[in-house]
């Protein structure tokens, strides 16, 4: 765990993988920040939030895949990780689902990331709220928000 402060830490930057053991429960803030050479990450059964910051500056991340059992996300988890192309969720989890793409509430209400890579947005007409930072380093370059869309945090 490295965190914020140590950003520019050579070691982390040779890390390609992370493996976690089944001890490992939870994960906090910043751990991973700055891990420039990962480009792959799955997130552990165990394992049922992602904090802020945990993966920000993760240049070379494309993938992520959430476990059944992830429960919460924080919208900066990914920040600055700008090459995420696509997220994947299990159909067994019950707080999140991928549509077109995007993480969103399992009822598909919210719209909670869309990964960075992705060029042209459009939300479905299911969501009626979009969480706070849900495009924070989105390289979109269009965007269509429905009319269902009540509130934008």
């Amino acid at each position: 765990c490295y965190g914020t402060l140590s950003y520019n830490d050579k070691n982390k930057r040779t890390i390609q993988e992370i493996v976690f053991p089944n001890t490992v429960n939870q994960i906090e803030a910043a751990s991973f920040t700055g891990m420039t050479k990962l480009r792959e990450l799955k997130m552990p059964e165990q394992i049922t939030k992602v904090p802020s910051y945990a993966f920000a500056k993760c240049t070379v991340l494309s993938k992520v895949t959430f476990s059944k059992n992830m429960q919460s996300i924080a919208s900066s988890a990914f920040l600055h990780s700008n090459q995420v192309k696509t997220f994947s969720c299990p159909k067994a989890n019950k707080t999140f689902a991928v549509k077109k793409g995007m993480l969103m509430t399992k009822s598909g209400k919210t719209l909670v990331l869309v990964p960075n890579k992705m060029k042209k947005v459009t939300i479905p007409t299911s969501v009626k709220t979009i969480k706070a930072k849900t495009f924070n380093g989105s390289q979109a370059t269009s965007i269509v928000i429905p009319k269902s869309v009540k509130k934008i945090e």
